[in-house]
C-alpha cells in the first residue's frame, strides 16, 4: 500500500513539474503546449451566459421568446452583441425593446444576428465583401481589413466561442435594421 501511495505521489509530481517550471521561469522550463479549443459544453444560450459579457443579450433572448430556439433547434452562428454594445444604444432603447408589447420587434432584431450554419472566423475572413442571409430574413455584410472581421460594421471582438448547437462571435454593436443604423445616434430617448 505504501508503494502505491509513493508511486501516485511521484506520478503527480512528475505531471506537475513542467507546470511548476513554467510558472517559475526556471532555466530549462518547457514551453506551454498549444491551447486546444475546448469542446463545447452547452447550447448557444448557456454558452453565451457563461461567457459573462452577454447578460443583456440573454435577457433580450428571453424577452423575445427565443430561449428554446437557441437551446436546441438548428445549427446557427450567433453574432452576439456584448453588454457594452447594448449600453451604447440610445438611452431607454433596451428597456423599450424588453417590454412585452415589443416582443415581435425584438425577436426580429435578434433573428438578424443569426446566420444558418457554422461560420468560423477563418470562414468569415474568406468572405470579405460578401453578404450572408440571416435567420430573420435580413442580410449582414461581411468585411475583412487587416485581418479583422466586421459584420455590418460591427467588429468581432470575441471569436469562435463553440456551443453544442452553433458558434458565437461577440460583436461591439447591435445590428440595427439598415434604416435605423444611420439614425441611431439621433434617435429620441426610449425610441427604437
Amino acid at each position: 500500500m505504501k508503494n502505491l501511495a509513493l508511486m501516485t505521489s511521484a506520478a503527480l509530481m512528475l505531471a506537475a513539474s513542467p507546470l511548476l517550471a513554467q510558472d517559475s521561469g526556471a532555466p530549462g522550463a518547457t514551453a506551454a503546449p498549444a491551447k486546444q479549443a475546448a469542446p463545447p459544453t452547452g447550447d448557444l444560450l448557456t454558452t453565451a451566459a457563461a461567457a459573462g459579457e452577454f447578460k443583456t443579450l440573454a435577457r433580450a433572448i428571453d424577452a423575445a421568446g427565443m430561449t428554446e430556439q437557441l437551446k436546441g433547434g438548428q445549427f446557427v452562428t450567433l453574432f452576439a452583441p456584448t453588454d457594452a454594445a447594448f449600453a451604447a444604444l440610445p438611452p431607454g432603447t433596451v428597456e423599450t425593446l424588453l417590454k412585452p408589447e415589443n416582443q415581435a420587434q425584438l425577436k426580429q432584431l435578434l433573428s438578424n444576428h443569426l446566420v444558418p450554419g457554422y461560420a468560423t472566423s477563418a470562414f468569415l475572413a474568406q468572405q470579405s465583401n460578401s453578404v450572408m442571409e440571416t435567420v430573420g430574413g435580413g442580410q449582414v455584410a461581411i468585411n475583412t481589413a487587416d485581418g479583422k472581421v466586421t459584420v455590418s460594421g460591427a467588429h468581432v471582438v470575441t471569436a469562435d466561442v463553440r456551443a453544442t448547437n452553433g458558434l458565437i462571435h461577440g460583436i461591439d454593436k447591435v445590428l440595427l435594421p439598415a434604416d435605423r443604423q444611420a439614425s441611431s445616434s439621433a434617435a429620441p430617448t426610449g425610441a427604437f
